[in-house]
């Protein structure tokens, strides 16, 4: 009886141009995860923040102005707003506005037509103005 061995071609040594591209590639991952970890350290910070704000017992008003600064700024947004529903009275208000920076103090508005009905009815979010980048 006869065994027959195998072998295995050796693997080939990278040349230094491909070790080069690898360690580039390698870079430029962590260039990025480290960019999206300094996103997520920025929004920890607000989150902290807010708590904390809310632990002071600041009124209604002062939360929305806070919350909506901070956000502003993190994501620095010229233009945005937040939004209360009330379900009574099937009205839309917009206690932060942000116009090409300027802040705006809008009427209320009856649930609708709109982004805005759309992600109340929805439930969802939006961060460049269409419910499918949410």
């Amino acid at each position: 009886m006869t065994t027959r061995v195998r072998r295995r071609a050796p693997t080939p040594e990278p040349k230094p141009a491909q070790g080069a591209a690898r360690i580039a590639e390698l870079e430029a991952q962590v260039t990025a995860q480290a960019a999206e970890l300094r996103q997520r350290i920025a929004e920890l910070a607000v989150v902290n923040e807010i708590g904390a704000a809310l632990a002071r017992q600041l009124d209604f008003e002062a939360i929305i102005e806070l919350v909506g600064e901070r956000v502003a700024a993190m994501f620095k947004s010229q233009d945005m707003y937040i939004a209360l529903y009330d379900r009574v009275s099937g009205l839309i208000t917009f206690p932060y506005e942000l116009d090409a920076g300027r802040r705006l103090h809008g009427e209320p508005m009856p649930i609708g037509q709109g982004l805005t009905s759309e992600l109340l009815r929805t439930e969802s979010a939006t961060l460049d103005g269409s419910p499918a980048s949410a």
